[in-house]
């Protein structure tokens, strides 16, 4: 079971000797900037007082879905024998440390429960209408998805411990084994189930991260938390009340009729990535190195504006209710995000990860990997991108120009690039120490647009009427399936041919378990 930090106040300011430190001691509590906040007298800056309740019980509810284990842990010391088999012929182990016997699943009972319904899907059957196809009322087909769902993400879970320590693609590629991660905001839409909201769709802000080099999509997460005031445990609570807990960590939504934050991001303009929604088009015919840079201008200034760093205003108020769970801050869902991220790369290289241009998805990241950044094994960046309408001077590359933006300072440097036979400009904001080591050419060795093209495949499977039709629970349980399926194509042979049937699958993560059983009784 994964186990995550408790305490996420604290300076998140890269060289500062108090990164990432929760100790109070070394704070003083402020109200300087108009909002509570702990003032580092190290760095002088003011990080947002935040709550650490929602950011683990969501960070939590992240792991159970995205690493679903159908063996649970046992004891600190577990000692696994063999154990005989079940009637329907399932292995059976027992931990001599603590007398607990766990059953694998039987490949032969899932099989004839979810073969039917996986063999619609890689047929191209839209997922709404398999129920319909096998004949399943509502209740039973909710089970088979939830079933579905934990199975490719357990399997998910295995494979990408490959795709992550793959060899670079290319010479121009960063040298280090390291995987190489981008991480960005997406809005999705879910049923709100309130009739007092007009029963309008209610908007999911999803953070996606993704592989660099391949375009495998690592892990997706949202900020819909799916109990209530009932279900939060002592543990959880912390200082405050239940209720206060839950109240305080709802996503405060803008007044009704308001306008979203516009999004810094042209690349995805319109198809709701980035931070809102952006008008300006994908391409540009403007081939300067100041496009990009007063992009990020732009974003900064937005994030200045706001009356809490941290306050992103995503969607309007009558797309911010639900029924049934609670939307919470972005914020929360950004920090539990990248503690399940954190998770994933346990025991490998740290990653350069590269972040949608945004300060607490920054703090986040640096919070999550405070210990790497700050001894220099971890960089992280931020990103613009921006297609160019292509011309004779369009496709010239250009060596890297540097610039300083905003009051902090960062460091940004401006490059012009040619991926896929279309030209790109690329501004990569450079924010751990040794991050100016690795160009946007070495970032972006690929393709810029690898979440665009996994975002417009997603909207091609489940379109957003259809979307806006099922439960937030529903949407992130296909949200695990559609990205298997996208991840197919990404996966080594060997792992692609286990996708063919669900038999073949279960057998495959029953192999490896019983290898880690092995593993921990030697």
């Amino acid at each position: 079971m994964t186990t995550f930090r408790q305490h996420y106040n604290g300076c998140k300011t890269y060289g500062c000797a108090h990164c990432g430190d929760p100790t109070p001691s070394l704070y003083v509590p402020s109200h300087r900037l108009g909002f509570a906040a702990w003032h580092c007298p190290l760095c002088g800056a003011y990080p947002p007082l935040l709550l650490d309740a929602p950011i683990v019980a969501l960070a939590e509810q992240i792991a159970s879905t995205s690493f679903p284990t159908f063996t649970s842990p046992c004891c600190p010391s577990p000692h696994w024998v063999r154990y005989g088999k079940t009637g329907a012929g399932s292995a059976r182990y027992r931990c001599n440390s603590c007398r607990k016997v766990t059953t694998l699943p039987s490949a032969q009972t899932l099989s004839a429960l979810l073969d039917p319904l996986w063999q619609l899907l890689r047929q191209g059957v839209a997922p709404w209408e398999v129920a319909k196809t096998l004949g399943l009322n509502n209740k039973l087909m909710g089970l088979r998805w939830q079933k579905l769902a934990a199975l490719f993400a357990q399997y998910g879970h295995l494979v990408q411990s490959q795709i992550l320590s793959h060899e670079p693609l290319s010479a121009e590629h960063i040298s280090q084994e390291k995987p190489l991660l981008h991480t960005r905001s997406r809005q999705q839409s879910c049923r709100s189930g309130l009739a007092r909201a007009g029963n309008k769709a209610a908007m999911l802000w999803t953070l996606t991260t993704l592989d660099l080099r391949s375009g495998y999509v690592v892990l997706i997460s949202d900020n819909w938390w799916a109990g209530n005031s009932d279900d939060i445990s002592a543990n959880h609570s912390g200082n405050h009340s239940a209720k206060n807990w839950l109240e305080a960590s709802r996503y405060r939504a803008m007044l009704r009729s308001a306008t979203p934050h516009v999004s810094s991001h042209p690349v995805d303009a319109n198809r709701g990535e980035g931070q809102g929604t952006d008008s300006r088009q994908d391409s540009r015919s403007d081939n300067s190195a100041a496009e990009v840079i007063q992009l990020a201008e732009q974003t900064y200034q937005s994030i200045f504006a706001r009356a809490q760093f941290d306050e992103l205003k995503y969607c309007p108020w009558e797309n911010s209710q639900v029924a049934q769970g609670a939307l919470l801050r972005p914020v929360f869902a950004a920090h539990a995000h990248m503690q399940n991220l954190r998770a994933v790369i346990a025991g490998r290289h740290h990653p350069h990860l590269v972040l949608e241009h945004e300060s607490f998805l920054r703090g986040a990241a640096i919070t999550a990997f405070s210990e790497a950044v700050n001894s220099g094994e971890m960089s992280l960046y931020y990103a613009h991108c921006i297609k160019l309408v292509r011309t004779p001077d369009s496709e010239k590359t250009s060596a890297p120009t540097s610039h300083k933006l905003s009051w902090w300072p960062e460091k940004w440097q401006c490059e012009h690039l040619s991926r896929n036979g279309e030209p790109w400009q690329i501004g990569v904001g450079l924010l751990s120490p040794n991050s100016q080591n690795v160009t946007a050419k070495a970032l972006f060795a690929q393709r810029p647009d690898w979440h665009q093209q996994f975002w417009q495949a997603w909207e091609a499977w489940l379109p957003s009427v259809q979307a806006a039709r099922l439960s937030a629970e529903r949407v992130a349980q296909w949200r695990e399936i559609f990205r298997c399926l996208y991840n197919e194509r990404l996966m080594p042979k060997a792992w692609q041919h286990n996708l063919r049937s669900i038999g073949a699958l279960v057998d495959a993560i029953n192999q490896h378990t019983a290898a880690q059983f092995v593993q921990k009784t030697d």
